[in-house]
């Protein structure tokens, strides 16, 4: 989930370049990147270092710029694993009711107005409705 990481980057402030790759035809970027998985999100930091998956990116932009807008993840160990846990649920599920849209999912994103409330608050664009995910 590419917004994930952009959604971290705009909230900690950290200006960043987003090259957009074709899925169909994967640069060699994209492959140097992210051999294991050849697919995006990829993060790379500096001249060699890449950091692929979504939530790990978000993990590293949280602990690499701690002092950068607000932090990502609560400080006990505990409550950063409740995150934890339901990043990777929702990461890996298309549709939390099962193989199509249904209850959970619509008041999942009826909470996508609170987004728009962080976007107005912090002064920043988290998501962009023109660009593919």
């Amino acid at each position: 989930m590419t917004k994930w990481v952009q959604m971290a980057l705009k909230l900690k402030s950290i200006e960043y370049e987003f090259i957009e790759v074709d899925v169909f035809n994967k640069s060699e970027v994209l492959l140097k990147s992210n051999p294991a998985y050849k697919r995006i999100p990829v993060l790379i930091h500096g001249d060699n270092n890449c950091i692929c998956e979504s939530l790990l990116i978000v993990e590293y932009i949280n602990e690499f710029w701690p002092n950068n807008g607000p932090s990502l993840l609560p400080s006990d160990s505990f409550d950063r694993a409740m995150p934890r846990f339901w990043g990777a649920y929702v990461d890996n599920e298309a549709f939390f009711g099962g193989d199509s849209i249904g209850y959970l999912d619509i008041a999942l994103g009826s909470q996508l107005v609170w987004l728009r409330v962080i976007e107005i608050l912090r002064k920043v664009k988290l998501l962009n409705e023109n660009q593919d995910a």
